[in-house]
């Protein structure tokens, strides 16, 4: 679920966006990117090439439940290449994955190094050769085709094991020196490695790195601003041995040990012996964004700029999971995306208002944008007056395009479509110089197809946001 940039392009998209500020972002898609027929979850920047994994056979001009007409490349088996100029799927590139009988087919995370591609999910081929949830992929640069890379075959879970269907890769993160890797395993070549593990660039595992007593999945690693330490989001309530941490937590890169720094338990919603789930992490020099749903669903910040305590700055609690977040770089906005305020069969779920509380309404739905997210001077912040205030977070009503999950679009949303996901959502978002990119699993964006990916344009002067505004933020108090 994470996705991976060079540096140069981290400069390049810093100093461009830097000067568009979120709302000069439109909240109409353009009408160029092609959409997939299933669902997307994992995507990764190549120059002006967008990887996507998923689950998906077609990249289209028009899909289901839009005509069928236009070209289309079919034959994907959960993984593309996106011409991020002209939203055309690249037809040389098209790895086929195959899953065995106990598995299901899915990619769910890419990481780029150089021209290697790492695909990370639940799978047992690439190209027919076997490659157990984690490959590599050598890619072409002036082709973008794609070569599977035999060099690099790392077995992550146990083949053939009774709980086979729970081993996937969830999340890639590259080192210096190797690969970090976290999901759903205990073993990564035949090895013990609960949930996360680090790989050698030629697929070995590092024997010094490992965090044990790991006691659920991890969905997410990345690396702290000085790079000497990673955070971890996932599923557990403990990481390493006698190490309480409810869903986020941090370790260290050498030796995989558990960093003293800590949420206290108090501050995470939620945080209860069966505990909570963090999807995705974005780190800062101050502070912690993390994307989190079970029950409670939120999105929250928390101090990394106060020693060893991850002292909690804001929370905004969302009607749905929130499963990915991206800061636009040269702002301190944040975009977050999930399953919030979409549709379930005959009436939306989790609805969730923008606004003032009472008449007309506008409504948040699968992705926002909260300004001001690092502007706190003390943890009880924000502030729910309704002001649109220049020193406490708040949401941005001015921005809210009409995402719809599976169902038909609203408001004639009464018949559930079959054999589709009614819960989906939004599960990436890409930032480049001039577009935001909304990937997921929906069908409609302001009540047009646009199935999986949506492209909003950067574009104009900022806009005024409405007054007053009502930031549907949680307030805090001091326990």
């Amino acid at each position: 679920m994470r996705r991976v940039l060079s540096i140069a392009l981290l400069t390049s998209i810093a100093l461009v966006a830097g000067m568009l500020p979120a709302s000069a972002l439109t909240t109409t898609p353009d009408a160029t990117p092609w959409m997939a027929n299933g669902y997307i979850k994992a995507s990764a920047q190549y120059g002006n090439v967008l990887f996507v994994g998923g689950s998906f056979q077609k990249i289209g001009e028009s899909v289901s439940p839009g005509p069928n007409t236009g070209p289309n490349v079919d034959g994907y088996t959960g993984l593309a290449a996106i011409d991020m100029a002209t939203g055309q799927a690249i037809a040389n590139f098209k790895p086929q994955l195959t899953a065995n009988a106990n598995q299901t087919l899915n990619v769910l995370a890419l990481a780029v190094v150089g021209n290697r591609l790492y695909v990370g999910g639940q799978f047992a081929t690439v190209d027919g050769q076997p490659h157990y949830n984690l490959a590599a992929i050598d890619i072409n640069p002036t082709t973008i085709t794609g070569t599977v890379a035999s060099d690099f075959n790392p077995v992550v879970g146990i083949p053939g094991a009774a709980n086979e269907h729970s081993f996937d890769v969830k999340t890639i993160l590259p080192g210096s020196d190797g690969l970090y890797i976290g999901g759903g395993f205990g073993k990564v070549n035949g090895k013990g490695r609960p949930k996360t593990a680090k790989l050698n660039w030629d697929g070995t595992l590092n024997t010094v790195y490992k965090t044990a007593g790991v006691n659920g999945s991890v969905n997410d690693l990345v690396w702290a601003a000085d790079q000497q330490s990673i955070f971890v989001a996932g599923h557990f309530t403990q990481l390493g041995v006698g190490n309480s941490r409810v869903a986020i937590g941090r370790i260290d890169p050498v030796t995989g040990a558990t960093h003293p720094w800590q949420v206290p338990l108090s501050q995470i919603p939620g945080a209860t012996s069966s505990g909570q789930i963090c999807y995705e992490l974005n780190v800062t020099s101050t502070r912690l964004y993390a994307a989190c749903g079970k029950t409670p669903n939120f999105v929250g910040a928390f101090r990394v700029d106060n020693g060893n305590e991850g002292t909690r700055t804001w929370q905004w609690s969302t009607g749905g999971n929130v499963q990915t977040l991206a800061l636009i770089p040269g702002t301190n906005d944040l975009v977050v995306g999930g399953h919030l305020g979409i549709n379930s069969s005959s009436t939306y779920n989790g609805r969730m208002r923008c606004g003032p509380s009472f008449g007309p309404a506008t409504w948040i739905r699968a992705i926002a944008i909260i300004r001001n997210v690092t502007t706190t001077t003390a943890w009880v912040s924000p502030r729910t007056d309704g002001g649109t205030s220049t020193t406490d977070p708040w949401v941005d009503c001015s921005w809210l395009p009409n995402i719809d999950g599976q169902d038909q679009p609203w408001p004639q949303n009464t018949v559930n479509m079959p054999g589709v996901n009614r819960y989906g959502g939004m599960w990436e978002i890409q930032i480049t110089p001039t577009h935001l990119w909304a990937l997921g699993e929906f069908r409609y964006v302001n009540t047009q197809v646009r199935r999986a990916i949506a492209r909003f344009p950067w574009t104009g002067d900022p806009t005024t946001p409405p007054d007053p505004v009502q930031p549907v933020l949680t307030e805090l108090v001091t326990p």
